[in-house]
C-alpha cells in the first residue's frame, strides 16, 4: 500500500530526495482516519468525522503519486510488486484481526465460539459485495486496500506508456463529478444491472472507479507537474494549474473554506458521504500546498507518516477493541468521561502499537543484517 508505506523503492531512487511533506501528510492523515472512526456521538463528533474525511482521498492521491516516473506510468513489474505488497497487508490484517476477535470475545463471553460467529458473515452476498464494491466480509475499513488493488490492476494495462496530463485530469474530474452526483445529490441511474445491485445494498458510488481511481489519477497528475517543475520545463498548462498554490496563506484559507463547506453540506443533505465537494476542495489545496512548498520540517510527523502510518491504519480498530475491553474492566470510570476521551485513547493506543511494531521490525532487520555479516 504505497500511500501508507515508504512508497516504491525504485521510484524513490529516481527522486532527488525524499519528500518530507508527503510523510508529514501521511502522518496527519493516519491520525485523521482514527478520529474518523472513533469520535463523539454529538454535533462536534459529526463535524470531526466530516473534516477528517480528507484523509482517505489523500492516501489514494499519494498512491497515485508513486505510479509515475519520468513522465511515464511505471512498468508492469512495479505494479506487480505494489499488488503483492498490498495483498500481504490484507493477509496480515485478516489473520491479526481474527486473533483480536478471538481474544476480545473470549474475554467477554467464555462460551463464545469463533467458527459459529464467523459463519453468518461468510455468505454469497458478502463475497459479491467484496468483489463489486470492495466491502470486506469483516473489518470494513480494509476496503481501501481492495480498491487500491483494483486501481493498480487497471493502471497496469497502461504500464510503461507515456503519461498525458490533460486527458488524465479530465477523466479524474469527470469521475469526481459522478461521485458527488451519485452520493450527495441522490441522482439514481436506472440500469438493469445497477438496479439489481441496489436491491442488495450495493451502490455505484461504492465502485472503485468513483471513490478511489480519480484520486489516484490526481496523484499521477501532481507527480507529472512536480517533475516538470523540477526540470524547469513548465508549460502554460502546468503554470496555470499551479498558479492557485503559489501562496501558502491562500492555500490555508481555501483549505479552511473547503472544510467549513463540507460541514455545511453534511448538515444540509443530512447524510454521510465518503467525501463532499468541500472535502475535495480542501484536499486539492492541501495537496498543492504540500507539494509546492517544501520548507516544513516536523520530525515526529515525518516519523509517523514514514514508519507508523501503515500500522496505525491497519490496527486502529483493534486498538479500539482493546481500549473498550480495558475500560469495561475499570470500576468507577464514568461512562460520560469514557465517551469524551475515547478518541484520544484509541489514537494513543494505535500509535503505541504502531511504534512497537516498528521497533520490532527494526530490531529483526538489525539481527538479520548482523547474521548475514558473520563469516
Amino acid at each position: 500500500m504505497q500511500a501508507l508505506t515508504s512508497g516504491d523503492e525504485q521510484i524513490e531512487k529516481n527522486t532527488a530526495r525524499r519528500n518530507n511533506n508527503l510523510d508529514m501528510l501521511k502522518g496527519i492523515c493516519c491520525m485523521c482516519v482514527v478520529l474518523l472512526h472513533f469520535n463523539w456521538a454529538n454535533k462536534v463528533g459529526l463535524c470531526v468525522r466530516t473534516i477528517t474525511r480528507v484523509a482517505v482521498p489523500t492516501f489514494f492521491f499519494i498512491s497515485g503519486f508513486f505510479c509515475l516516473t519520468n513522465n511515464k506510468i511505471v512498468g508492469f513489474e512495479a505494479f506487480s510488486r505494489k499488488i503483492v505488497r498490498t495483498v500481504a497487508l490484507i493477509r496480515k490484517a485478516w489473520f491479526g484481526y481474527l486473533l483480536v476477535y478471538l481474544i476480545y470475545h473470549s474475554f467477554n463471553n467464555p462460551n463464545w465460539k469463533l467458527i459459529a460467529s464467523l459463519q453468518p458473515h461468510i455468505t454469497g452476498y458478502r463475497i459479491q459485495s467484496l468483489v463489486i464494491t470492495n466491502s470486506p466480509v469483516f473489518f470494513s475499513h480494509l476496503w481501501f486496500l481492495f480498491a487500491l488493488i483494483y486501481c493498480y490492476c487497471l493502471l497496469s494495462v497502461f504500464s510503461g506508456r507515456q503519461f498525458f496530463l490533460i486527458p488524465t485530469l479530465i477523466v479524474a474530474i469527470i469521475l469526481i463529478v459522478c461521485l458527488s452526483t451519485l452520493t450527495e445529490f441522490n441522482v439514481v441511474i436506472h440500469l438493469p444491472f445497477l438496479d439489481s445491485l441496489r436491491k442488495r445494498n450495493m451502490y455505484p458510488q461504492h465502485f472503485f472507479l468513483f471513490r478511489a481511481l480519480p484520486f489516484v489519477l490526481l496523484g499521477m497528475v501532481a507527480k507529472h507537474i512536480m517533475d516538470h517543475d523540477r526540470e524547469g520545463a513548465q508549460s502554460c498548462v502546468v503554470r496555470f494549474l499551479t498558479l492557485p498554490f503559489e501562496h501558502v496563506y491562500l492555500c490555508m484559507g481555501m483549505v479552511a473554506a473547503g472544510l467549513v463547506t463540507s460541514i455545511f453540506e453534511r448538515f444540509r443533505c443530512d447524510k454521510e458521504c465518503q467525501c463532499y465537494l468541500g472535502t475535495i476542495l480542501a484536499d486539492a489545496f492541501i495537496w498543492g500546498m504540500v507539494l509546492k512548498h517544501k520548507e516544513w520540517n516536523a520530525p515526529i510527523l515525518i516519523h509517523t507518516g514514514k514508519d507508523l502510518s501503515s500500522d496505525v491504519y491497519l490496527w486502529h480498530v483493534a486498538a479500539g477493541y482493546f481500549v473498550g475491553l480495558f475500560a469495561s474492566r475499570l470500576r468507577g470510570l464514568q461512562f460520560t468521561v469514557y465517551v469524551h476521551i475515547l478518541p484520544f485513547l484509541v489514537l494513543a493506543m494505535s500509535l503505541l502499537i504502531a511504534e512497537a511494531l516498528y521497533r520490532i521490525k527494526k530490531m529483526r532487520s538489525r539481527v538479520q543484517g548482523s547474521g548475514r555479516s558473520l563469516p
